[in-house]
Parts: structure tokens; sequence; C-alpha cells
């Protein structure tokens, strides 16, 4: 009986890790589309308007990338300077 709780608590750790990893992601995520929103506001008022399309769509992938590995860690940072 003990051996079907333990499989059961091990399981459970499992599952809460993943979801540890979400609401790090989730949190870092959304800190940093805020803060490019800020940013974007302010290269719109004091900067062109005109950029080059072209290369925003190269590195597109690239910034997704960088984009989700850096969420991941501020979510992780957040949450363990919160909690």
């Amino acid at each position: 009986m003990t051996e079907y709780f333990d499989g059961f608590l091990k399981d459970l750790g499992f599952y809460l890790t993943i979801v540890k990893f979400i609401l790090y992601f989730s949190v870092g995520a959304i800190l940093l589309v805020f803060i490019n929103k800020i940013l974007r506001a302010f290269t719109f008022i004091f900067s062109k308007l005109s950029k080059e399309k072209l290369v925003d769509r190269l590195i597109f992938i690239f910034k997704l990338i960088i984009f989700m590995l850096v969420s991941t860690a501020t979510g992780w940072l957040v949450i363990y300077l919160i909690f």
C-alpha cells in the first residue's frame, strides 16, 4: 500500500515541477512583453518610423528563441524573489 502512495507522490512531484516551469515562463513572458511594449512606445516617439522589414523577418526566429529562454529565466527569478 505504501508503494502506491510513494509512486503517486513521485508522479505528483513531477507534475508540479512541470506546472512550476510553465508558471515561470508565463510570468517572465508577460513581464518581457510589457517591457517590450513600453520600449516600443518610446522608440516610436523618439526615432524614425522607417525600419527594414527584411532584417526584422530574418532575425524573428532568433528573437523568439532568446525570448523563450529569457522569459523562463525571468519568471523563475521573479517567483524565486517573491517566495
